[in-house]
């Protein structure tokens, strides 16, 4: 069963992720035409894509709420909708991360703790328990935050942040992605297991924002430890 205490802490580091980011689109001038690190895609693109992010997972939530089927992206319409809004007025865009980011909150302090355990499918993966919701969202914050290239991303996460970020990568990306054993070993948090763990494991320690940037392709794992090279990893 999934504990009040596990949903309040991830949903309090969304929070945290989602002030983060507003902090910084508020500090300064936003040139949405700007290249972002993602390629093919501006900062525009990276904007849209994290507010319409936040209405597919309010359409998870809402599943997990009425037991009705409401897919991530209905009428896969997800390309052409960060299409559409990418070329938006820097206010419009950082107004609709703002107010998507919010409804998404309420939504979730609103969801009772039994329903974060019903059954719901992402699309990718397969069928998998709601908290998953969490974990994604969370992940496309810290990560496309990261990728707008407005500040050092990753680099800045304080070890609380990164713990939580390489727990929701493991926990979304692990699930779908990972098709091999990996030993994660952070010097700010507990080891986490990918795959069938053994003795001979591949292990690969530094900070947990490390662990994830490499995890995620952010990074190259130049600041990583491993016995050898480090493996490749299926692209995020």
């Amino acid at each position: 069963m999934i504990g009040m205490s596990d949903i309040a802490g991830r949903a309090a580091a969304l929070t945290d992720a989602d002030s983060r980011l507003l902090v910084l689109l508020d500090a300064g001038e936003l040139d949405p035409a700007a290249p972002s690190l993602l390629p093919d895609w501006t900062v525009g693109h990276v904007l849209t894509h994290i507010a319409r992010n936040a209405d597919a997972n309010r359409n998870l939530v809402r599943w997990a709420a009425t037991g009705v089927v409401s897919p991530m992206y209905p009428g896969g319409t997800r390309d052409a909708d960060i299409a559409a809004g990418a070329g938006r007025p820097s206010g419009e865009l950082v107004a609709d991360v703002r107010a998507t980011a919010a409804a998404l909150a309420a939504d979730i302090a609103a969801l009772p703790i039994e329903a974060w355990s019903v059954v719901i499918d992402t699309g990718r993966g397969g069928p998998v328990a709601a908290d998953v919701v969490l974990s994604q969202r969370l992940a496309e914050v810290e990560l496309h935050h990261h990728d707008l290239g407005m500040d050092r991303g990753l680099a800045l996460l304080d070890p609380a942040a990164g713990a939580a970020l390489l727990a929701a990568a493991v926990h979304s990306y692990g699930r779908t992605r990972v098709r091999s054993a990996l030993r994660l070993e952070p010097d700010d948090a507990a080891p986490v297991g990918l795959g069938d763990v053994t003795d001979e494991t591949t292990r690969v320690a530094g900070s947990s924002a490390a662990l994830a940037g490499w995890l995620t392709g952010r990074t190259d794992g130049a600041d990583l430890r491993c016995d050898g090279p480090l493996p490749d990893l299926p692209a995020w």
